[in-house]
């Protein structure tokens, strides 16, 4: 059986405006941003307006919403605490780890093009902005420092002991 399911979030039609479409989900910013179609500001006209204006089909729009804004449920009923540690330490990298990788520095290019036309009235966007660069580093080094040194030894020590090998020596190790 599988544990995971998809559902498609819908909330745009063609007359809905790009900023409104963005506001209610900010996973749609980056498939206006990759149609060259401007979501902040001048994002008030719609879905059918900026196809126009960009020459492109409305149903192409359409589907890159659909497909940006799934979502996937993981069941409640999956046993993580049954699954075996390389497998969950693979599962964290490439689902959670794999995220962060993506998400952090795309927010932080959105912000700081937010913060280009928008500082002077909120002036503490540049506060913000330091504290998203702050923990963006943060979690990127500790993401790194996990993948690298942690979760290896995790996986030698569980190796070890599925083996009924004395692991003792991993913990003592210089």
């Amino acid at each position: 059986m599988h544990n995971a399911m998809a559902s498609i979030n819908r909330f745009w039609k063609p007359d809905s405006y790009i900023s409104e479409i963005v506001s209610n989900d900010y996973r749609t910013a980056d498939v206006f941003k990759k149609f060259g179609i401007n979501y902040c500001c001048s994002g008030q006209i719609s879905i059918l307006e900026a196809c126009k204006a960009k020459a492109i089909e409305y149903t192409i729009i359409d589907e890159e919403l659909r497909n940006a804004t799934r979502e996937i449920y993981v069941s409640n009923t999956t046993r993580f605490s049954e699954w075996r540690i390389d497998f969950l330490i693979d599962y964290i990298i490439n689902i959670h780890h794999a995220y962060l990788y993506e998400a952090l520095p795309s927010l932080e290019l959105r912000l700081i093009s937010f913060m280009g036309g928008h500082k002077e009235k909120y002036p503490e966007l540049v506060q913000i902005a330091e504290v998203v660069t702050d923990l963006s580093k943060f979690l990127l080094c500790h993401n790194q420092h996990e993948e690298e040194i942690i979760f290896p030894y995790i996986k030698q020590i569980d190796a070890a002991y599925r083996r009924k090998e004395s692991y003792v020596t991993f913990l003592y190790a210089p």
